[in-house]
């Protein structure tokens, strides 16, 4: 554990080695991403007050010098001065926060010695798991907090950030983040001028940096997609019910939070509305999509996940997305989807069709109401079928029917005359001779093949063996391509037993369907069988295939695509069933 002496007299020390050396400084400038920056800077705006949480470390000690203790102050080589006067300086030459061009009046409450805090490499939240790295103790920082009051509501904040030198150069090397009334208002960047935030205190989703490039992933408040396959045409729509409740009453007014008792109403009443108002058409001809689902989702720099039923959601933060589905026998040649809600803040929404090719982003506005998908594609890819494989048994017999009748016949027929006395003794024997001697010439007419009553089982060969277990694996992967619930069964059914998909269902919803979007299936492009040992089984016809294989595919979901490729092991019992090899058991 660390102490706070402990800290300091590393910082110290560290220091006294950092003033021995000229270029330190400049080193500091050089890091790759902004959560990972020296100093880390969060600026929280709220009604009364600014605050800001500051993670100083060692190479930007000299830019935060005057809220330094003495000790330290004068250790990195400063003239003695008293506190009080160094933290006046500060709050005017060094960090300055402006509402409105005038700078604001900022106190300490406090400064303390300790380990930095471990973030997300993606999203720079604090997280519980240190980055990779050689085993040692946390890097010591110190960690400040901020207040400056807020006596109105300013249109304008501005930010300046402070300088090693105190003057003109380079700044400290500072990774921020702002929120303004408990919402993001940018992802970590690097805070190197002096930047101006423009506030919403209405609506602070609508808050923005005047600086293009000072934005939040996701920021933006809707979103439209279209989806063209061989089988369907799916719609989606991402929208803030603040900003639907321009064109709905979706009951928000008022209200800081949505409960999910008022999350499920608010869900039923917007996919309605724009289920209805959202127009689009296939081939010219318009379509009414079916709901396929809705959900309360949350984006972010980490991507786009499904909020738990069981949360609160503030409502300025609050995010709907809803699929819709139109089924189709085949592509069409156009598809065009209609959105034509925008307010004086909404005054554009980014747009995406997508199709096997890959995503064709667009945007929506007041002077440009579609979404147009055009079919470019030369070689289409058609639904997949799941072939099923042939299994032998103990092998096949080849029956002539006509022979086997006449060597039945050489032997019961003159036996019953002669039983009966229906016939001499020397006709009875010419009849014998007779069937017997057709026998032979008969004996390829009107062959059947019929099953081996008895005979050893059959198991293929290990590399016939390894050609099987991939088929089977695809053919799992494949029938998640069904149309409907009774095909997806049907075709799961040509490929395991019942017992068997009991086990394997789940798990293969798990990646054709993966939970964090919402029910959206992925597509599988390829299954690729790794490696497999195969030990044929001992009392019937099959064998035992410890494999392992990885799937690759995408999903495309919330305006994006979602590539992946997942590794898996398993061993599996294949036996042939039915005339056919079927998955019957998983370890």
């Amino acid at each position: 554990m660390f102490s706070s002496m402990r800290l300091y007299t590393c910082l110290l020390s560290i220091v006294s080695l950092a003033s021995l050396t000229s270029d330190a400084r400049a080193d500091a400038i050089v890091v790759n991403r902004a959560m990972s920056a020296d100093t880390i800077a969060e600026v929280f705006i709220e009604e009364s007050e600014v605050r800001v949480a500051l993670e100083i470390g060692i190479k930007s000690l000299p830019a935060f010098r005057n809220l330094l203790p003495d000790a330290l102050y004068e250790r990195i080589g400063n003239s003695p001065a008293t506190f009080r006067e160094r933290e006046k300086k500060f709050f005017v030459e060094d960090w300055i926060i402006s509402a409105d061009g005038e700078a604001l009046p900022g106190r300490l409450t406090q400064i303390e010695g300790r380990p930095r805090t471990p973030r997300d490499a993606i999203t720079g939240e604090p997280s519980e798991t240190p980055p990779p790295g050689p085993e040692s103790e946390p890097e010591a920082v110190v960690a400040v907090q901020l207040a400056y009051p807020l006596t109105r509501e300013p249109k304008t904040l501005s930010l300046t950030p402070p300088r090693p030198d105190g003057e003109g150069g380079l700044t400290a090397n500072i990774g921020f983040r702002v929120h303004h009334l408990g919402l993001p208002v940018i992802d970590f960047r690097y805070l190197g001028r002096t930047e101006i935030l423009e506030l919403d205190w209405d609506d602070p989703w609508y808050s923005k940096f005047r600086n293009v490039n000072l934005k939040r992933t996701h920021g933006d408040p809707a979103q439209v997609s279209i989806y063209i396959e061989s089988s369907q045409v799916r719609t989606e729509f991402i929208a803030r019910p603040r900003d639907l409740q321009h064109w709905v009453n979706l009951g928000i007014e008022g209200k800081e939070v949505l409960t999910p008792e008022h999350q499920k109403q608010i869900k039923e009443t917007a996919s309605k509305f724009l289920g209805g108002h959202a127009v689009l058409t296939v081939d010219g001809e318009p379509v009414t999509p079916a709901l396929d689902r809705v959900h309360f989702i949350r984006r972010g720099a980490g991507g786009t996940g499904i909020v738990m039923r069981s949360e609160d959601i503030p409502v300025d933060a609050a995010m709907l997305g809803m699929t819709f589905v139109h089924p189709i026998g085949a592509l069409p040649d156009r598809a065009t989807l209609t959105w034509g809600f925008f307010h004086d803040r909404l005054t554009s929404i980014p747009a995406v069709a997508v199709d096997e090719a890959g995503p064709f982003p667009s945007t929506i506005s007041p002077d440009n109401l579609t979404l147009t998908w055009q079919n470019h594609l030369t070689n289409p890819s058609s639904p997949s079928t799941a072939e099923i494989i042939p299994a032998p048994s103990a092998g096949k017999l080849r029956l002539p029917a006509i022979s086997a009748i006449l060597a039945l016949g050489a032997v019961l027929i003159p036996g019953h005359w002669l039983a009966r006395k229906r016939c001499p003794p020397r006709g009875a024997v010419l009849i014998a001779a007779v069937c017997a001697l057709l026998i032979f010439p008969l004996r390829s007419v009107a062959v059947f093949p019929v099953e081996k009553p008895f005979g050893p089982p059959v198991a293929p060969a290990p590399a016939e063996a390894e050609v099987i277990t991939l088929s089977l694996l695809r053919n799992l992967y494949d029938a998640f391509d069904a149309s409907d619930d009774a095909a997806l069964d049907a075709r799961l059914a040509d490929c395991a037993t019942s017992e068997a998909l009991a086990e394997l269902v789940p798990e293969l919803s798990q990646t054709i369907q993966p939970p964090e979007h919402g029910g959206a299936t992925a597509k599988i492009n390829n299954v690729a069988l790794l490696s497999a040992e195969i030990t044929p089984l001992a009392n019937r016809p099959g064998f035992m295939a410890d494999c392992e294989w990885e799937v690759a595919g995408h999903l495309d979901a919330w305006g994006a695509r979602h590539p992946h490729v997942t590794p898996y092991a398993a061993e599996f019992t294949i036996e042939a069933i039915d005339g056919a090899w079927k998955i019957a058991g998983k370890k």
